[in-house]
């Protein structure tokens, strides 16, 4: 995929060095896991902010930085930078683009509130399958293929939540109940997807 089609359709702020045939690796937010072509979106976290990471990401390669501020960044001209206005939530825009949007081809059944996600999404997996194919991810496990992965959060971050939306296409899975913390909203994980249904427990 190149740039131009990558951004298609998601405002930002501002470019430089913008070259919209640039073709892209993999997307990531992580510094460590960067290679020559990838591009890097930093990302604010509790514990950390990827900013602080920008120039590790360029000298280990990244083609594109993704940010929201740029502060003492060598910027060398074969590096695309781009400015957005939501870091988090541009991650998982572009990460379904570039998985060629699961979330269209998937029935999405999103649950939240402060108790009960569990218990529904797990409820909602066992009777759709009955008579379809469904897949569960929350709290208790992940499971789509057959066989159960531990999970590691109750909903899985972009990076992860969204290839794994793509195997289930793949897998030709027509649901997903997929649990969503609140946690994970206030980090933008499910950002963009299109839901089939929401479902709201309560708050307390």
């Amino acid at each position: 995929m190149d740039l131009e089609n990558l951004f298609a359709d998601i405002p930002v702020a501002g470019r430089v060095h913008w070259n919209p045939n640039k073709r892209i690796v993999k997307i990531t937010s992580d510094s460590r896991q960067i290679n020559r072509g990838d591009v890097f979106v930093a990302c604010r976290g509790a514990r950390m902010d990827g900013h602080d990471f920008l120039n590790e990401a360029v000298y280990a390669g990244a083609s594109v930085i993704v940010f929201e501020e740029l502060h003492d960044v060598h910027l060398p001209a074969d590096v695309t930078a781009i400015q957005v206005e939501n870091s988090q939530a541009c991650l998982s825009r572009l990460l379904n683009r570039y998985h060629g949007f699961p979330d269209q081809s998937l029935k999405l059944i999103a649950t939240t509130g402060t108790n009960g996600k569990t218990t529904v999404s797990f409820l909602l997996n066992e009777l759709l399958k009955q008579k379809a194919s469904s897949a569960y991810l929350g709290t208790l496990w992940y499971d789509f293929d057959g066989g159960k992965r531990p999970a590691l959060n109750t909903t899985p971050g972009a990076e992860i939540l969204v290839p794994m939306l793509a195997e289930m296409v793949e897998k030709q899975n027509d649901y997903c109940a997929l649990e969503v913390s609140s946690h994970a909203l206030d980090q933008n994980r499910v950002h963009g997807l299109q839901l089939e249904l929401s479902i709201f427990t309560q708050l307390t």
